[in-house]
């Protein structure tokens, strides 16, 4: 079996696992589309013509499909410069989050990629959100390339008001796809924990360490709601801890199912 083949049937049995039919979706369902995703998002992060545009001159526009219900949309635009596809964005309905919809729709994209010799994918994701860490590193074996401060600017409106939009910059190498990896960063030294208050407190790491970690909330969308002081100390924290850390030479190798980005430094 090829590689691509191999992909595909990937994807055919995470589809099926999820209860799902993924696929590019028609012109005339990009209404449709573009709708699920400003119901998400509120702000729409992609209007029905550029969706219109991008379907139209071939770049990656697909749904998630429960019989002829549309659940998820996932679009991604090619990049001709370094032959690779940058995901824009994914959304899948709230009440199927956890059924491995969103593992279905990555897989799609990767075999859909692969047919096409495209053999990268990359995207931006908030490094508050630990479930999109987990997902990205654990689950999907991604590789931070930066850290990008207020990546989208500020927003104010729509029903998801940030605090700061920073993101940071995954890659996913679509030739050595792999499955969750269950790690733990339990005795490594911490250089972001919370305190007893569940506030962030930044820490130094011992001298000559070759492995650390970056703890975060599990549920910031929580404090997004409930305390809104809280996630920016939140973010601002992570910001400075981060991106000093891969200032230094850290390079981030995982993500712990218990919320920790975990740190490896070369000697």
């Amino acid at each position: 079996m090829s590689d691509v083949e191999g992909a595909i049937a990937q994807a055919r049995d995470a589809a099926t696992a999820a209860g799902v039919a993924v696929r590019p979706l028609t012109l005339e369902e990009c209404g449709t589309a573009a709708a699920l995703l400003a119901g998400l998002w509120g702000v729409p992060p992609v209007g029905l013509p550029v969706l219109v545009a991008l379907h139209h001159t071939g770049h990656y526009v697909a749904g998630a499909f429960v019989g002829a219900d549309l659940v998820g949309v996932c679009v991604g635009i090619v990049s001709p410069g370094d032959v690779g596809l940058h995901s824009h964005v994914t959304g899948v309905l709230p009440e199927l989050a956890g059924h491995g919809v969103g593992a279905a729709i990555k897989l799609h994209q990767r075999a859909w990629c692969l047919e096409r010799g495209i053999e990268t994918i990359r995207w931006t994701f908030d490094p508050l959100v630990a479930g999109n860490a987990w997902f990205n590193f654990g689950r999907l074996g991604v590789t931070l390339e930066r850290y990008v401060v207020d990546f989208y600017g500020e927003t104010r409106g729509g029903t998801r008001p940030e605090l700061g939009r920073d993101r940071v910059l995954v890659a996913w190498d679509l030739t050595r796809a792999r499955g969750p990896v269950a790690v733990s960063g339990e005795e490594l030294p911490l250089l972001l924990a919370a305190d007893a208050d569940g506030r962030p407190q930044v820490r130094t790491a011992p001298p000559d360490v070759p492995e650390a970690a970056i703890a975060v909330p599990r549920h910031i969308e929580r404090i997004r709601e409930e305390d809104p002081e809280l996630r920016l100390a939140w973010r601002v924290a992570l910001r400075e801890t981060l991106t000093a850390a891969l200032a230094d030479g850290w390079r981030v190798t995982g993500f712990s199912r218990d919320g920790r980005y975990l740190l490896a430094r070369d000697s």
